[in-house]
């Protein structure tokens, strides 16, 4: 299992001392840090609740510090990625049609897009 902190290279460091110090879990996994990453290997891969205890550890480090409350943490297979969500719209130039939504990288493609429904 991955941990990734989406490049805050402090919370990997202070989650890593903070999974350290737990003897609950810290008898069950392996655990290091490769850079903004926690890497966790669980040695009993029967033990489902090792897994919703990191979850929970995580969950409650976050919330006992103001600095991590719009942290979220996202999780898809293997990779758990802790961060603040951001929309596409805020982080990129894309341009998006106001009838169907579809995003364009530039105006021009938006005008000709536009057409497709008949509104210019």
């Amino acid at each position: 299992m991955i941990i990734n902190f989406a490049g805050d290279i402090d919370l990997a460091h202070n989650i890593y001392s903070y999974f350290i110090s737990n003897s609950i879990i810290n008898e069950k996994i392996e655990i290091k840090i490769e850079e903004d990453n926690v890497v966790i290997s669980i040695l009993n891969e029967q033990d489902k609740k090792i897994i919703k205890q990191i979850m929970s550890l995580l969950q409650e480090y976050l919330d006992s510090f103001k600095i991590y409350k719009n942290h979220q943490i996202t999780e898809l297979e293997n990779i758990i990625t802790v961060g603040i969500p951001k929309d596409i719209a805020d982080i990129s130039n894309l341009v998006f049609c106001e009838i169907c939504g579809y995003g364009m990288s530039s105006e021009e493609e938006l005008l000709v897009h536009r057409r497709s429904h008949g509104i210019i």
